[in-house]
């Protein structure tokens, strides 16, 4: 596994927003706020993932390795293998897409930016479920990512 220090620098190098940026960081970092990180921090919440109910909610699941978003990555047609997409930790998983810099999707024509906005809308609706209530809907996810896309 990697360690977590040796952040990659290419994500201050992305064409994206600061907060976009920074949410990457956050994600490789493994701090974003999940069930495991508040429960590592002693909250007593349930760590089940509100997008399929059926594994403990970190950064690996909530991004590549639940059903629910590997039926969005399935939609956004990646230009790689699947065992690609969905194999090894989760840093080593960012640095694949990376290196290969090839996100062929039906929706976007460019590479990392697209892929942080697609995890960004992944996290916002992952949000909106916890504190709004909402149903899971991978196409809502996309159709967010999408018009983020369109506004940058």
């Amino acid at each position: 596994m990697h360690p977590r220090s040796k952040i990659p620098h290419w994500i201050w190098n992305l064409n994206l927003m600061t907060k976009l940026n920074f949410f990457l960081w956050l994600v490789i970092r493994n701090a974003l706020l999940t069930c495991e990180f508040l429960i590592a921090r002693r909250m007593e919440i349930s760590n089940m993932c509100c997008l399929c109910n059926h594994n403990r909610e970190n950064i690996d699941h909530i991004f590549k390795s639940c059903l629910f978003v590997q039926g969005i990555w399935d939609r956004i047609k990646f230009n790689c293998p699947t065992s690609l997409l969905f194999e090894g930790d989760f840093l080593s998983w960012i640095e694949t897409v990376y290196k290969n810099y090839k996100i062929n999707c039906k929706i976007f024509n460019s590479p990392m930016e697209k892929f942080a906005i697609i995890l960004w809308n992944g996290w916002i609706h992952r949000n909106q479920i916890v504190f709004k209530k909402i149903q899971p809907n991978p196409f809502l996810v996309i159709e967010k990512a999408t018009s983020n896309f369109q506004n940058l």
